[in-house]
């Protein structure tokens, strides 16, 4: 192919990143944008609970907020810690609540930078006393001054997360311009330089979330649905990943048993972990398994059968049994 003279060559240009979370290579990366879809009482939840523990426990998180009017009845957002004053209960001010976490978040990293500035101070101050750096500025003596010239100890990096449960048809999923919520959702990346994490569980794919918002999220978690109609949606958002009958195939064996469900992950890492089964099980369209991994498949499905069968004859035999 002939070149074009004097012409812009499309090559990646170098610059300066902002610092993302540690996260994990088995999880999935921060800061991002997650749907957990499945009916009530399919295990979002804890799904959810699980992963963010996680999170928290590797310290690629370190504060969540909650918005969720069903709180109080679901005790399991306890095993997350969260600060009383980070939970936020009332359906009817959550666009008010968004702008109290956006703010809250603002004050973190106000607080962040201001102790790295300190500390970065203080250690200039210990090299001028031990002769090796030059002396401070008279308001940044002051500054270690009024400190006693005392050391203050670090404060990691703000990374938030934020979770919101049991909202679909309230305002926050309103499509429009005016809506903060939303527009959070498309610059929760960026959010004061640090970032914002969202996860939102909702019942239905198409009509829980809208599609703006579908567009941006880079995780799916989908639980069991008979609807075909949802299972359509669902590929329409994923077709340049997979064709339709590997979609389906995969995602049939993922959700075969109660509480499992099938993991997309748009900003992989690696190809392999494009699609999971739960969180820790890779998965891949039928054509790209080994005969040996068929064959496997294969007599989970019939022993699953087998036990399924015996119980109904039990069932039978102490029906007869009791007549």
């Amino acid at each position: 192919m002939s070149q074009i003279s004097g012409a812009i060559k499309n090559e990646g240009l170098k610059y300066k990143k902002l610092p993302t979370p540690d996260t994990a290579p088995s999880l999935f990366k921060l800061h991002t944008l997650a749907a957990f879809i499945g009916p009530r009482g399919s295990g979002k939840t804890n799904a959810v609970v699980l992963l963010a523990r996680r999170y928290l426990d590797d310290g690629s998180i370190n504060r969540i907020f909650i918005i969720s009017p069903t709180y109080d009845s679901n005790r399991i957002f306890d095993l997350l810690e969260p600060n009383p004053e980070d939970v936020f209960k009332n359906m009817h001010e959550c666009l008010q609540d968004i702008s109290t976490i956006v703010a809250a978040v603002k004050e973190m990293v106000v607080e962040y930078e201001e102790r790295k500035q300190y500390n970065e101070i203080h250690k200039r101050w210990r090299k001028y006393m031990n002769g090796t750096g030059p002396p401070l500025k008279t308001t940044e003596f002051v500054l270690m001054e009024n400190n006693q010239f005392k050391s203050k100890p670090e404060i990691p990096r703000p990374s938030p997360l934020l979770i919101i449960d049991d909202m679909s048809h309230s305002p926050l999923y309103t499509p429009s311009g005016k809506n903060g919520f939303i527009n959070l959702c498309l610059r929760h990346r960026h959010l004061f330089q640090v970032g914002l994490s969202i996860f939102m569980l909702v019942q239905t794919f198409k009509t829980g979330i809208p599609k703006c918002l579908r567009q941006n999220i880079q995780q799916f978690f989908l639980w069991p649905t008979h609807d075909m109609s949802q299972l359509e949606s669902m590929y329409d958002e994923f077709a340049n990943l997979c064709t339709k009958e590997d979609f389906l195939d995969m995602f049939k064996r993922a959700t075969k048993n109660r509480h499992d469900f099938m993991s997309i992950d748009m900003n992989a890492s690696d190809d392999l972990l494009r699609f999971r089964k739960c969180f820790d099980s890779i998965l891949l369209p039928s054509h790209l398994l080994t005969e040996e991994e068929i064959n496997e498949l294969s007599e989970k499905s019939k022993s699953k059968k087998k036990r399924k069968s015996r119980s109904s004859e039990e069932e039978v035999e102490e029906d007869v049994g009791s007549k």
